[in-house]
């Protein structure tokens, strides 16, 4: 089974924690890595950042902004 390595992101894409995941295939990957920041007490998203050796695989897309958010 391939193992990956995860990463927890913020939204401005800085790494919380990281962590490695045995999986079948990337999506597997993806959805564990997922819960696994879900479930993680100093993980703010779900976002996450999927390595195979020194090939980067998949990284959460940013949040959208709704149009009509004012500052």
């Amino acid at each position: 089974m391939p193992r990956f390595r995860c990463y927890c992101l913020t939204a401005d894409d800085r790494i919380v924690w990281a962590l490695s995941v045995d999986a079948a295939d990337l999506d597997a990957a993806i959805e564990a890595a997922r819960r696994a920041c879900q479930e993680h007490p100093k993980t703010p998203s779900t976002r996450v950042e999927i390595w195979q050796d020194a090939e980067k695989l998949y990284v959460s897309p940013q949040p959208k902004i709704p149009a009509d958010a004012c500052c």
